[in-house]
């Protein structure tokens, strides 16, 4: 049976202030019927009166409502992989009794996530998708039956939110439970770059055990660990990137443990290509030497080019990370290119190193160019400083004759 009640609100109640200009209206109306009847202008200002008084009515707004207060109680009950045998019994318990006593509250079971011993913990879900089951006519309310170690959401937002009584049960949780949250690693590397991923560790109690990472299904290294009671951090070192992408999983055994389905992890670290570098030089075959030193003291991808041959457009220089001018004078290049080179470097963080020689720095020009506006070095000869207008070697001959 409902239990109902009957209430008449009035919505906007500032409009009914409004009858109070009734009578004056009713004046105005009369004063302009004068050359009529007294009968039938008796009715017109009753007409226009009544007219006026319903449509001030119409705009306060009056409600007649019926209001519901049968309950309806959704009940939510985890089943997370967090619950153990031992909760799944007590749940299972309070529910049968729920049921048993509701008397005449309209009860709906909804278990969580939907995925049972597999999908998140998510109590500020749960409590949105039971909220969303109790219809408009009726009084909701939400029972929640959980361990209260939710991994997703936010709860105490969603309760806020939902408007309505939540009230929570507590199941009992694992005692001895060791799992692994996460594995922290970088998104991207260089190529051969060197890297170290951080194993996330959480404990209900303290426990010793084995830690192990793998690297594309190979172990890189295992590890006898002491746990503490919650979170629990330990790094990996020593990891490179030589492939498109390196797949990276945590594994650990030997804790006591409920749950064996959570002790692994995994992370995905993609690989950006070897750094590529441009060396130019007018005798590119003087640039051999260079070329192996760079290739066997990193991973480098060169590439050497005359430097009448260098990228004529800055998309062409943006696909190397560093460009090297070997001995170049600045002759060789055109003010365009200078232009791109120097947006190459302050626009778009592009490396340049130059290397000195007879035709390079003073000697090849740089000064009051934009070549020598990017080094850190002046390329040309100060006016204070004398020159010499001779040099003179003497020979002396000392020897014994």
């Amino acid at each position: 049976m409902d239990l109902s009640t009957h209430e008449f609100v009035i919505r906007n109640p500032a409009w009914l202030a409004a009858l109070a200009l009734l009578p004056l209206l009713g004046l105005f109306f009369r004063r302009s019927l004068v050359r009529q009847g007294f009968g039938r202008r008796a009715a017109s200002v009753t007409v226009r009166c009544a007219v006026a008084a319903l449509l001030i009515l119409g705009l306060a707004r009056p409600t007649w409502r019926l209001a519901c207060q049968r309950v309806f109680l959704v009940v939510a009950h985890d089943t997370s992989q967090s619950i153990g045998p031992e909760a799944q019994a007590a749940s299972a318990a309070f529910r049968r009794q729920l049921l048993d006593h509701g008397g005449r509250m309209d009860i709906r079971e909804m278990p969580f996530p939907d995925d049972p011993g597999r999908g998140p913990t998510d109590l500020a879900g749960a409590i949105v998708a039971a909220r969303a089951l109790a219809p408009a006519d009726r009084v909701p309310r939400i029972v929640l039956l959980s361990d209260g170690n939710p991994t997703a959401g936010d709860t105490l937002g969603a309760a806020a939110a939902a408007g309505c009584e939540v009230d929570v049960v507590p199941l009992p949780h694992a005692q001895h439970e060791v799992y692994v949250g996460a594995v922290e690693a970088p998104g991207e590397v260089r190529y051969g770059e060197p890297f170290f991923a951080d194993v996330l560790v959480y404990a209900l109690h303290a426990d010793t055990g084995r830690v192990a990472l793998r690297v594309d299904g190979a172990l890189h290294e295992q590890r006898e660990v002491t746990v503490a009671a919650g979170e629990n951090r330990f790094r990996f070192r020593g990891l490179t990137a030589e492939a498109p992408h390196v797949r990276l999983t945590a594994e650990i055994d030997g804790f006591r443990d409920t749950f064996p389905d959570n002790n692994r992890g995994a992370a995905l670290v993609f690989t950006r290509p070897k750094p590529r570098v441009l060396i130019a030089d007018p005798q590119p075959e003087l640039a051999g030497v260079l070329r192996l030193a760079l290739e066997a003291g990193g991973p480098f991808d060169v590439e050497v080019r005359a430097a009448a041959d260098l990228p004529q457009q800055l998309d062409a220089l943006l696909e190397y990370d560093l460009l090297i001018v070997s001995n170049t004078p600045a002759e060789k290049f055109s003010e365009h290119q200078l232009a791109d080179l120097e947006r190459y470097v302050h626009e778009h963080g592009g490396g340049l190193i130059v290397i000195g020689g007879d035709r390079a720095f003073t000697a090849g020009d740089y000064g009051g160019t934009r070549l020598e506006a990017m080094l850190p070095a002046e390329a040309h000869v100060r006016p204070d400083k004398p020159k010499p207008s001779l040099a003179m070697m003497l020979l002396i001959d000392r020897s014994g004759s």
